[in-house]
């Protein structure tokens, strides 16, 4: 078949063949383009979602992480209050017994006032505060402390006479006029903690 068209026209043809192919491939750029922007949206939509079950994740672990520090604490502090409370009442027998074994030692016509006692010092030493019917109660109780087991290094740091003029109104004072305070070591390995006995006791 032989072409008869003019070179215009022939050209005319090509020019419009190749519009319509650069058409179609402006189409499937224009496809293209738009799936790579919905493959990053995706993407990006899929990278948030993670990021927010991650933070949630993340604080749902840090409220556990607080609860059980919390527990711990708790029970850490539970275990300090049964130690506690089992030294104290160690510390009661002991400190009961003590007061039973001092007042065995009291002489006759002896009371104690005061008995304070305390581990935090190194030479566990002690004060103790007594009444005596006569005034050469102190210096007995003194020899009476020196020889028992209980203690060492006795000493008297004070002695109250009765005082004629002074009306006395205490049944403990008319009883025991005289007071006296000393000064003494424990000697006993197990020593209470930091106990103060004011209860009169041991008179004879």
């Amino acid at each position: 078949m032989i072409n008869l068209l003019p070179d215009e026209t022939k050209k005319h043809i090509r020019a419009a063949r190749m519009n319509v192919i650069l058409q179609r491939y402006l189409v499937l750029v224009g496809i293209v383009f738009v799936l790579v922007v919905l493959v990053f949206a995706a993407g990006y939509y899929i990278t948030i979602r993670e990021r927010m079950t991650a933070k949630r994740e993340l604080e749902s672990y840090t409220q556990d992480g607080t609860k059980f520090a919390t527990v711990d604490k708790e029970s850490k502090q539970f275990a300090k209050n049964l130690t506690t409370a089992k030294d104290i009442l160690s510390a009661e027998i002991v400190f009961s017994d003590l007061i039973f074994d001092i007042t065995k030692t009291l002489p006759s016509g002896t009371i104690l006032t005061t008995l304070n006692l305390s581990t935090e010092v190194e030479s566990n030493q002690m004060t103790i505060s007594a009444r005596t019917k006569t005034t050469d109660g102190p210096l007995k109780l003194k020899a009476a402390l020196e020889e028992s087991e209980l203690f060492k290094d006795v000493s008297i740091l004070s002695i109250i006479n009765p005082d004629p003029s002074r009306q006395v109104e205490s049944q403990i004072e008319r009883t025991y006029p005289t007071g006296v305070t000393l000064k003494a070591v424990f000697t006993k390995s197990s020593t209470p903690t930091d106990k103060k006995m004011t209860t009169p006791a041991g008179g004879r």
